[in-house]
């Protein structure tokens, strides 16, 4: 007896159906893991090639003061005497000639800045670059190939600056590759 309306489905009709429904969940199914492993893949391409290339911090200096910069060429770090020694570049966009008269760098950005001692004085002429170089305790564990980063604290008297004026102080963050 059928009722009016409604469909009677036959025990073959019935088998027919879920079949045909399960194929279809099953081919959403994989469509999704395709298109999501696909994704995978690529990222997992881009992580492995970026790692090879070894593409991580690249060097840089930047200094607070804009006047007593870092210059273009990168900060380097490099083992001098079994001692991590830090070069860096400095330009003097000051109209007056600077004196370099202490140095320091740190792994700690909050800390004050312990100078190297003994530090022979670098003069920079107005508009001028020179290249300072000291030694860098707080880079001791750095290992070769790989990056220091921390800050840099570069003390300064300038050439117009009256007898006993206090040094100017100028830092800013630095990353050298260590080579």
């Amino acid at each position: 007896m059928r009722r009016k309306g409604k469909k009677v489905f036959k025990p073959a009709a019935i088998t027919e159906y879920v079949v045909v429904l399960m194929e279809r969940k099953g081919q959403a199914a994989m469509e999704y893991l395709m298109t999501y492993g696909w994704a995978l893949l690529v990222i997992v391409i881009v992580i492995s090639v970026l790692l090879l290339l070894n593409i991580g911090p690249s060097p840089q200096c930047n200094l607070d003061d804009q006047s007593i910069r870092c210059d273009q060429t990168l900060p380097v770090l490099a083992n001098v005497s079994n001692q991590p020694t830090l070069f860096v570049v400095i330009n003097n966009g000051r109209s007056d000639g600077i004196a370099v008269t202490g140095v320091a760098c740190s792994k700690d950005t909050s800390a004050a800045p312990t100078y190297v001692t003994p530090f022979t004085a670098v003069n920079i002429s107005a508009g001028a670059r020179a290249t300072v170089s000291f030694k860098c305790t707080d880079a001791s564990g750095v290992q070769k190939g790989s990056t220091f980063s921390g800050k840099l604290y570069v003390q300064y008297t300038s050439n117009n600056d009256p007898a006993n004026f206090p040094a100017h102080t100028t830092s800013g963050a630095i990353v050298a590759k260590y080579s």
